[in-house]
C-alpha cells in the first residue's frame, strides 16, 4: 500500500510548439518567517501568474521542501511575490520559515487543481497472433495477444479555478490542433512526487456536466502525442 496526497495536473497552451515551457527560478534574497504572505526574491526572469504552485527547497530542512501558492500575478523583473500556504485556507501565511538562498523552480505550467478524477491510462491496442491449435479437432485454439500501439491519456473530471489563464486556454483551444504541454504528478504521503508523466499532446473532449448540484464542473481528456515514460523520484 502506498499512501499519497491528491494528484496534481499541470498544463500550458503551447500552440504549434512541442517543447516544454522554459523554467523560472525563484530565489529568496531575504529571510521570511513562518506566517509571511510575501517573499523578497531576485528579479524574476519571466512573469509568474496567480495560482501558480511553487515548491521551495529549505536549507533548514525538516521539512526539506515547502509548497506555496502565488496569490497575485508577478511580472517579469518583480522582486516581491505574494504567497500563501498550499495546504491551508485563503490568507494563511507560509507554514515554515525560509532563508536567503532558498529557491523554487517553476516549470512554466499552470496548475489545474480541484479535480475529482485524474485517471492515467496507456490504452494499449492489441492484435492476436495466429492461433496455435493443440490436439485434434476438439483441441483448443490459443491466441497470443501482441501490443501494436498505445495511446497514453489522462481523463480529467471535477471542479476548476475560474480565476486564471488555464481555464480560458482549455475552453478556447481544447478540441483544436493546438498543442498543450502537460504533467501529471502523483505525490506520496509527504507531498513529494512519487511518479510523474509529462509530454505534449492535445486537449480533447472538453465539456461541462449539467450542474444539478449548482457546481459547474469541467471534463476533458489530455491525449499524449507519444509514449510517456514514468519518472520516479530518486
Amino acid at each position: 500500500m502506498v499512501r499519497g496526497k491528491p494528484s496534481l495536473m499541470f498544463l500550458k497552451y503551447i500552440g504549434s510548439s512541442t517543447a516544454a515551457p522554459s523554467t523560472v527560478t525563484v530565489t529568496l534574497t531575504d529571510n521570511a518567517a513562518a506566517g509571511a504572505t510575501s517573499l523578497t526574491v531576485s528579479a524574476l526572469s519571466a512573469a509568474i501568474p496567480k495560482n501558480t504552485v511553487l515548491t521551495f527547497s529549505r536549507a533548514a530542512g525538516d521539512p526539506a521542501t515547502m509548497k506555496v501558492v502565488v496569490t497575485a500575478d508577478a511580472d517579469v523583473s518583480d522582486t516581491t511575490i505574494s504567497v500563501e500556504d498550499f495546504e491551508g485556507v485563503a490568507g494563511d501565511g507560509i507554514p515554515h520559515s525560509l532563508a536567503t538562498g532558498d529557491a523554487a523552480t517553476w516549470d512554466g505550467l499552470y496548475t489545474d487543481i480541484a479535480s475529482n478524477n485524474l485517471d492515467f491510462a496507456r490504452n494499449e491496442q492489441t492484435q492476436d497472433l495466429n492461433p496455435v491449435t493443440h490436439g485434434s479437432a476438439t483441441g483448443v485454439s490459443v491466441s497470443i495477444p501482441e501490443i501494436t500501439s498505445i495511446a497514453p491519456s489522462i481523463q480529467r473530471q471535477g471542479l476548476f479555478w475560474a480565476d486564471g489563464q488555464l481555464i480560458k486556454d482549455i475552453l478556447q483551444y481544447g478540441g483544436t490542433n493546438a498543442n498543450f504541454y502537460a504533467k501529471l504528478v502523483i505525490p506520496d504521503e509527504d507531498g513529494n512526487a512519487f511518479v510523474t508523466y509529462a509530454g505534449y499532446g492535445k486537449v480533447m473532449g472538453v465539456g461541462h456536466p449539467s450542474p444539478a448540484d449548482n457546481l459547474v464542473q469541467l471534463n476533458y481528456t489530455f491525449r499524449f502525442a507519444s509514449d510517456v515514460t514514468p519518472t520516479f523520484a530518486s
